[in-house]
Formats: structure tokens, sequence, C-alpha cells
């Protein structure tokens, strides 16, 4: 199987996990919008009773009685507008939280304390931050990563470390 389609399948696997049977809202950023568009279709993620993908960071009319799901990046504002849509008013049934990389135990914490906690079903790291673009090529859009592991040391210190 190819890096797309393992990327495309556990995307898809953990909407179909989320509210199993039930329909649902999915709730994304701009980072997690980007990389789940570049291996899946809007149509298949609306086949997976999936209502509608709203961003976080726009106004999203309160549905009390839709679950959501959110694909996020860990961010203090993400988890700031999650613990939002459940404060004052309920904004969804309960909540479903994938991660796109590792969250922190403070804000984990942060989440845990909150007016949020009693409609969160499940908070779960998917590690899949990167963007599969061939069947065995992954990119991390990140340029100075390949400088900084293939460029030459630029201070003596840094020389001698990398000759020993």
């Amino acid at each position: 199987m190819s890096l797309i389609e393992l990327v495309k399948t556990k995307f898809l696997d953990e909407i179909r996990a989320t509210a199993p049977g039930q329909w649902k809202v999915l709730v994304v950023d701009e980072h997690s919008k980007r990389l789940l568009t570049a291996n899946v279709k809007d149509n298949d993620i609306l086949s997976e009773r999936v209502t509608m993908i709203d961003l976080i960071t726009t106004y999203r009319p309160p549905e009390p009685n839709m679950q959501a799901m959110y694909l996020v990046m860990p961010t203090t504002q993400n988890i700031d507008r999650i613990i939002k849509d459940f404060t004052d008013k309920q904004n969804y049934a309960s909540a479903w939280l994938y991660f796109t990389d590792r969250i922190t135990e403070r804000l984990l914490n942060r989440l845990v304390q909150s007016p949020a906690n009693p409609y969160l079903q499940k908070v779960s790291d998917m590690y899949i931050n990167f963007w599969a673009i061939e069947s065995q090529v992954f990119s991390l859009y990140s340029p100075s990563h390949f400088f900084t592991m293939f460029s030459p040391p630029r201070s003596p210190s840094a020389q001698r470390a990398a000759r020993d």
C-alpha cells in the first residue's frame, strides 16, 4: 500500500470511528485542512456521515444535537477555541479530538480542567503532520530542516563535534 493510501485510510478510519452511525461536523484548522485535503476528497469525507467541514477560526452556528470531530494542531489557540465551544453555550453534543501532532501535557491538563471536559469523548494524537506526496515519499514542507541536516557545520566547535 502506498503512503498516500495509508494516510487517506488513517484519516477516513478516524472519521468512521468518531460517533459511529451518527451524523457529525468536522472542525479543522487551516493547517489540518490542507493536510486532510491533500489526501482525501471532500466527497469521501462527506460520505462518512459528515454534514459539513468547518474552520475552527470562523463563526460556527451551534449544533447541540450533532457530534463534533475536531482535527487540529495542538496549539493554545485551538485548545482555547475548543473550550469556548463548550463554555456558556454548548455548540455540540460532544467532542472527539484528534491532534495532528502530540499534545503537550500542559495543554491536555488545560483541556481536562475546563468546562469542555464532560463533553470530551476521545482525545487522540494522530502523528500525521506531514504531506504524503508520492507513494513512498513525504514532506514536512520545512526547508530549514534540509539545510540544518545537510549543510556543513558553521563553527569550529560544531565541526569538531561532527567529526567525532
